[in-house]
């Protein structure tokens, strides 16, 4: 379920403690000017100083995502700065819309008074689905009444007729305590409108539950996996990642210990105390088995053309789409990301499994040495033999004490993006000219290298394949 409230600033623990109880997984989507994250405000603590909110996986847009260490239900708060209405009509259609402030709607409304509830809500109705909520929160009802702000003029009425076709059934009132940030326990009340979009019409006959599927590959990173991906995770009991930009709880007690020794620097205003792990003991693990239930959320194996380098244990594979998409599907305990910094952040954030293992051709500060001089990732003017140069550092960086930042590792694998020309020609001659100066002595430890392209042009052209290359189909035999 997908539940979005806009311009709620502080106030998004009412709509979150409107749905934390249903038992179903949930996305509570925070759209806002400012920062209204957990994190951002010295509330995010528990009597004890403990943090209540943990920040996970970024969005693949690059959204702070945070969860509430304490429920068990699995759920995603996504706190993203930006306009309300432009945004979220960028955004996939949602289940249910959390109305307490409705200026964000009032200067898109087609029909005068632009400020009257059903005028307001007719210019955003067409992004929720057939079936789908209005809640409108009674926070100000008491000072925004019918007379001085009609934001609640149909709220006794049976049916709310749109002036886009649409129309809302009212559902009457629900009510329900929710805790506020500080943990202190406050009653709402709000009335329900149900979302009908008539018998006709391309909001009638719109697929809507395929409308709303990117919701879930966008925030939540298994869903980008296989099916065999969740069941290793499963079998070996992962634990559930945070986002790299935040402390652990070992990390936060080294600062503490800082903090109270006078002769020490120190940070000056250490926050909460994070959480041990950002979900309850087998929630995640309960989590991971629910998506195997539905596995039509799965993204499912990755289409891919690939390419054996004769005489040598190397395959190159070629996958089109967005590697901030597809990357905790290509995650593997001996694979290497090798992209420029940015975007190496970006992967990271998305997918903190990758964090260690990421080759660096680019220093994180622009006052140190880059590994790579003068890089130049494409065009005609890039860097040559780039990826030989990625296969050199797969097999030296991991081995090396000057690159801490990097685990330890034996190095399989390389995951890349396009580059140079995106030549398959280009990309190939790199890959023998490192095989050819590796000492005839040295063991030929199998390597592989995934290239992914967002443009579906890259890499087609087939002509340039040299003659040590050859293509490998999906049914496992070989052909020219």
């Amino acid at each position: 379920m997908v539940i979005a409230h806009p311009a709620a600033a502080m106030h998004h623990h009412a709509s979150f403690g409107l749905v934390a109880d249903g038992g179903h997984p949930f996305i509570h989507v925070m759209v806002d000017i400012g920062d209204h994250a957990p994190d951002a405000w010295d509330v995010n603590a528990s009597e004890a100083g403990m943090a209540t909110w943990q920040r996970i996986a970024d969005t693949t847009q690059g959204h702070k995502v945070y969860r509430k260490v304490s429920l068990d239900t699995a759920h995603w708060q996504l706190h993203i700065p930006d306009d309300a209405f432009s945004r979220l009509t960028s955004l996939p259609p949602l289940d249910v819309l959390y109305l307490d402030w409705l200026q964000w709607l009032e200067k898109h409304a087609s029909v005068s008074p632009h400020n009257h509830f059903a005028n307001a809500v007719s210019a955003f109705v067409h992004k929720i689905r057939e079936g789908g909520l209005i809640v409108l929160d009674h926070k100000h009802i008491n000072n925004m009444s019918e007379d001085s702000h009609p934001w609640y003029a149909n709220i006794n009425d049976a049916f709310v007729h749109l002036n886009n076709g649409s129309m809302l059934a009212n559902q009457g009132l629900v009510e329900w305590l929710s805790p506020d940030l500080h943990g202190d326990y406050h009653s709402h009340m709000a009335t329900v409108f149900k979302v009908h979009h008539g018998i006709n019409g391309p909001l009638t006959n719109k697929d809507w539950e395929q409308a709303m599927v990117p919701w879930t590959w966008m925030t939540m990173p298994e869903v980008s996996m296989t099916k065999a991906d969740i069941q290793h995770l499963l079998v070996n009991q992962a634990k559930p990642t945070v986002h790299p930009d935040v402390l652990t709880q070992d990390e936060w007690m080294v600062q503490w210990l800082r903090y109270n020794d006078p002769h020490e620097p120190s940070p000056m205003w250490l926050g909460p105390a994070p959480p041990i792990h950002p979900w309850p003991s087998g929630a995640y693990a309960r989590y991971l088995q629910w998506l195997l239930r539905h596995p039509q959320l799965l993204v499912g194996d990755l289409p891919r053309r690939s390419y054996h380098l004769l005489g040598e244990a190397f395959k190159l594979h070629i996958v089109h789409g967005d590697l901030l998409r597809i990357a905790p599907a290509l995650h593997g305990s001996n694979t290497a990301l090798a992209v420029r910094e940015p975007l190496r952040r970006k992967v990271v954030g998305r997918c903190p499994r990758w964090l260690g293992q990421t080759l660096i051709l680019q220093s994180s500060e622009p006052w140190m040495p880059n590994p790579v001089k003068g890089l130049q990732w494409s065009g005609e003017n890039a860097t040559p033999m780039l990826a030989k140069t990625m296969l050199e550092f797969a097999k030296m960086q991991p081995l090396s004490s000057i690159y801490s930042s990097i685990q330890t590792m034996q190095v399989n694998h390389v995951v890349t993006v396009s580059h140079g020309t995106a030549s398959l020609g280009e990309v190939m001659r790199a890959v023998m000219s490192f095989y050819d100066d590796l000492p005839p002595v040295m063991a030929r430890a199998p390597m592989e290298m995934t290239i992914v392209c967002l443009d579906e042009d890259d890499y087609t052209d087939l002509h340039t394949v040299p003659h040590q290359f050859q293509f490998l189909p999906d049914d496992g035999s070989c052909a020219d």
